[in-house]
């Protein structure tokens, strides 16, 4: 179902761009760029497509699964309960931060992709009259700084994302640690069984894992976000004047 509806929204955003760009004003097409428009339509659907798909499998449950998994710890043991509500606190405020600070290299990530891509179409429409100057190696030069930049921006940004999951996993096993260090405490003293532990570390590693796919699924729409906001740029885009109507 997931699959169904994800490829079917790709399938008309990409319908709706493609009607569009008959529409889009010279100075609309310009504004933009036909490399961009063509990035646009593309790869920034694609990865729409992909989060869409991944929010609907996987971030729809996330939540439930975090919410009983602390409703159910609490009923067995509120003490534990209390650890792992508390451990989800610094938890959302990690995946916050890191999404705030991966942002902007997306961002500049995709118009060093555009750039690129412009290169790429001028350097096919132009090639002949490259090599009739023997530019080749200007282009080849142009080309490479702007590669680099884009893998500069794009290695930072995964370099922050990839934090997400460590930091997160950190937290919810230092939760686990205080529940053995509290349960063990209680299961000593005959306030608590040892079959209600292992039901509470259960809750607690279900909660991680419900933690850990929110986080691989908040790097999907860290990445989408910014593709979103040049879909609509596209689709928004003033359409071709109307023209007057002969006396």
């Amino acid at each position: 179902m997931a699959s169904v509806a994800s490829q079917g929204f790709g399938t008309n955003l990409r319908e709706a761009i493609f009607k569009k760009l008959g529409k889009l004003t010279p100075t609309a097409i310009d504004q933009i760029g036909v490399h961009s428009i063509t990035n646009r339509a593309t790869y920034d659907v694609n990865q729409i497509q992909l989060t869409t798909a991944m929010a609907i499998r996987l971030l729809s449950r996330a939540p439930f699964l975090c919410v009983f998994g602390v409703i159910m710890a609490w009923q067995v043991s509120p003490k534990g309960g209390q650890i792992l509500l508390f451990a989800l606190i610094p938890a959302a405020i990690v995946i916050y931060v890191i999404y705030r600070l991966s942002l902007p290299f997306f961002e500049r990530a995709r118009r060093f992709l555009d750039k690129a891509t412009r290169l790429i179409i001028d350097l096919l429409s132009g090639v002949r009259v490259i090599r009739a100057f023997n530019r080749q190696e200007h282009e080849r030069r142009y080309f490479a700084e702007t590669n680099e930049s884009l893998e500069k921006e794009m290695t930072g940004a995964l370099k922050i994302s990839g934090l997400m999951n460590p930091l997160t996993t950190l937290i919810l096993n230092v939760a686990i640690f205080f529940i053995l260090r509290a349960g063990g405490y209680n299961v000593y003293q005959g306030s608590l069984s040892e079959g209600e532990l292992l039901a509470l570390i259960n809750y607690a590693n279900q909660v991680l894992m419900a933690l850990t796919v929110a986080a691989n699924t908040f790097n999907l729409v860290t990445r989408s976000k910014n593709s979103v906001e040049r879909v609509v740029e596209v689709i928004d885009a003033p359409d071709v004047e109307q023209e007057p109507e002969a006396e």
